[in-house]
């Protein structure tokens, strides 16, 4: 009896989204470093405030080439902060508007043009980090991230899925990228997301939804390839272990993602569902006792499923 897709495709391929859009929090958090300087001194002299919003959203504008801003509001923190509330982003690399409830930017005293310690609050989660600008070298880097509180149920990410997703993720990490072009960094981290639920097109062994209480990955960036490693999914019904690698192209559709993995359902689910026990008795017949080996290929958006080591070709 074929089986299709328990939840680990699910775990691996939640933590890929959600890593992009890590990254792109840390994309807006640098734009807005280009803009600050200017800002804050226009605050600070008492220019007058639709001026300076306009004034700023155009200097993000003009530094990164594509990027359209509004900014609602700004007021001046002493010493040496800024707060910007409610800002709207749009930019080929975010795919569809951003909108940041507040962003809060507070030079370093001895450091006041190269370092800024940054605060986002954007999709109920908190960004927070020290943005360091090396000129010498042409670098910028956030050499110590962290996000907090990412409610996935609000994300633009279930939309795209269509489907229902719900969960709380969080990130800690670093992210380097050139001077030049803020977006073309590297991101590396690790990823976790609690009480993750997930929807599902097509019932997967006897169940419309699946349920982890944890997924957490190892997670590197660079260019359109997310890398994960060290993949563990915990839940009532499963536990798995996964490495994986996605590649991101202009659309989800075309994007692939190719995972792997091994799968153990749990005593107590097993004795409760006697269909998913005969099948996962068969597979074990198949490929030995214990954890299932399973691979995962395709489209990010049509991924195919399938119990058993990876086919080399």
């Amino acid at each position: 009896m074929p089986i299709t897709a328990p939840g680990c495709r699910v775990a691996a391929l939640n933590c890929g989204r959600y890593a992009l859009m890590v990254k792109k929090f840390f994309f807006v958090t640098l734009l807005f470093c280009y803009a600050i300087a200017l800002t804050l001194v226009l605050l600070v002299i008492r220019f007058p405030k639709e001026d300076l919003l306009a004034a700023a959203a155009a200097r993000l504008e003009t530094v990164v080439p594509g990027v359209e801003c509004t900014i609602a509001d700004a007021g001046y923190h002493h010493p040496l902060g800024l707060v910007l509330d409610t800002i709207s982003i749009e930019a080929a690399p975010l795919g569809e508007p951003l909108v940041i409830d507040t962003a809060e930017i507070r030079f370093v005293m001895r450091h006041p043009l190269s370092r800024f310690h940054t605060r986002l609050e954007v999709l109920g989660a908190a960004v927070t980090g020290e943005v360091v600008l090396d000129r010498s070298r042409e670098t910028l880097a956030l050499p110590a991230v962290s996000v907090q509180g990412f409610d996935l149920a609000v994300a633009p990410v279930s939309r795209r899925l269509d489907r229902q997703l719900s969960g709380v993720a969080g990130f800690s990490g670093n992210y380097q990228a050139p001077l030049a072009d803020p977006v073309a960094g590297t991101l590396h981290g690790m990823i976790r997301i609690e009480d993750l639920r997930l929807s599902l097109k097509r019932q997967i062994l006897r169940e419309t939804e699946m349920q982890f209480d944890s997924v957490s990955a190892e997670i590197d960036i660079t260019d359109a390839t997310i890398a994960l490693s060290q993949g563990e999914a915990a839940g009532q019904n499963y536990e798995a272990m996964f490495t994986g690698l996605v590649r991101l192209a202009t659309n989800w559709r075309d994007s692939e993602v190719a995972v792997a993995g091994q799968l153990q359902p749990s005593s107590g689910y097993l004795a409760a569902n006697p269909q998913a026990a005969r099948a996962v008795a068969l597979l074990n017949r198949t490929y030995g006792p214990g954890p299932i080996p399973f691979h995962v290929a395709g489209s990010v958006l049509e991924p195919v499923f399938q119990f058993g080591p990876v086919r080399r070709p």
